[in-house]
């Protein structure tokens, strides 16, 4: 089977890639072209065992559209308005059953695979990183805070740290490990910050 990589464009576009030995082609297999914003969030799962099917991406536009693509036909699945301004981020959680998308507008949302909205949390301020498993989510916001939430129940089970000072800039993105051992922030003036939990 071929290697796909996926990449958000500012051009309103996910460009798809293939993978040649160690490398990537020069040009893009294809774009997938049904947005209307530029394009700034992109999560995919290849998980295909058993019911989940083949694998899935979603893309998140300036216009707080999420876009559902099946890998397999390179086909959109399904167009969802989940947000009120600009989709900041897309994951899925280690089981590639559920995907967590978050906004500009200080909103959190989960889906299923089929993209049918589960939840909706409001955390006040811009959402850069998440990390879910469906149960809780990990969040960095613009603000500095790191927060883990209850999914369910949408409400703050506690806070993990704070990010602050103008030398650190504002916090650009988030990683978890799959196991949630460690937890890991950006910032916008290129600093790391690692806990372990």
């Amino acid at each position: 089977t071929e290697k796909l990589l996926l990449s958000a464009s500012w051009d309103a576009t996910v460009q798809v890639w293939t993978r040649l030995g160690s490398g990537l082609k020069n040009t893009p297999l294809t774009a997938l072209t049904e947005h209307e914003s530029p394009v700034k969030a992109l999560g995919a799962s290849s998980r295909i065992e058993g019911p989940l099917g083949a694998p899935v991406a979603v893309s998140g536009s300036d216009d707080g559209v999420l876009i559902l693509w099946d890998l397999a036909t390179l086909k959109m699945t399904r167009e969802i308005h989940a947000h009120d301004d600009a989709v900041q981020h897309i994951a899925f959680t280690p089981s590639g059953e559920h995907f967590v998308s978050s906004g500009a507008d200080g909103s959190l949302k989960l889906f299923d695979r089929s993209g049918a909205e589960l939840n909706g949390i409001t955390v006040g301020s811009s959402v850069k990183g998440a990390a879910c498993d469906g149960e809780v989510v990990v969040i960095a916001q613009e603000t500095g805070q790191v927060s883990v939430w209850d999914v369910s129940r949408g409400t703050k089970l506690h806070d993990l740290a704070t990010v602050k000072g103008k030398a650190l800039g504002t916090i650009t993105c988030l990683a978890v490990q799959e196991d949630g051992k460690y937890v890991a922030v950006g910032t916008e003036s290129g600093l790391l910050w690692l806990w372990k939990s």
